[in-house]
């Protein structure tokens, strides 16, 4: 047996194992790279589509949540404005009856608050749970003192007891409108400025 061909037969095998292992070794880490460069390239690609949906959606509640702002607030002011005693005295000065002058102010109040109800059942989808449910219960408060008051139109003169009845739930309606609602509302706003990022604390 030749010893020297067999150690240089061995000798050409390491060195084209290593040579063959290192060409294995190159187009391998040549295709990952392009494999991971492509993997990346896509990951980029799916993140800046979630980027701008989701920068979308957030335009899209700030946009809903300002519209329906603009709804609670025009509620809130015909309501108040329907409820007002001061515009039961004013009617006097005005010759215009009561009864005649405060139901167009009721018609006003019950409209404002039915296109609130509208918009918000419209885009209820925007909001979370809990925030609708404070909404509901906004509306439930500002429309309630409207009807119960809307109720004592054309109650006759002679009817004093009526009349006494009619002068306390008004005020009643009126304070609670005065009181409650610009503290639901307060509340709403704040959470309206949490969900489009300009809440005070943070």
């Amino acid at each position: 047996m030749n010893w020297e061909l067999v150690a240089q037969n061995v000798g050409m095998f390491f060195v084209g194992s290593g040579f063959l292992t290192t060409l294995i070794y190159f187009l391998l880490r040549t295709l990952l790279k392009k494999d991971i460069e492509k993997f990346k390239h896509d990951l980029n690609r799916v993140a800046f589509e979630h980027q701008v949906k989701f920068e979308s959606l957030h335009q899209k509640r700030a946009d809903v949540i300002a519209e329906l702002y603009g709804y609670i607030v025009e509620s809130e002011r015909a309501t108040t404005d329907f409820l007002s005693p001061v515009g039961m005295a004013s009617d006097y000065f005005d010759n215009i009856s009561s009864d005649t002058y405060k139901k167009q102010k009721s018609e006003v109040a019950l409209r404002a608050t039915v296109e609130l109800i509208f918009f918000f059942d419209k885009h209820k989808i925007y909001l979370s749970d809990d925030l609708c449910n404070k909404i509901d219960k906004f509306i439930s408060e500002l429309s309630g003192p409207t009807i119960d008051c809307s109720s004592f139109f054309d109650v006759p003169e002679s009817n004093q007891v009526l009349i006494k009845e009619k002068c306390i739930v008004w005020r009643d309606a009126y304070k609670r409108v005065a009181s409650d609602i610009p503290l639901a509302r307060k509340a709403l706003e704040d959470e309206f400025r949490k969900i489009i990022g300009m809440s005070d604390k943070t």
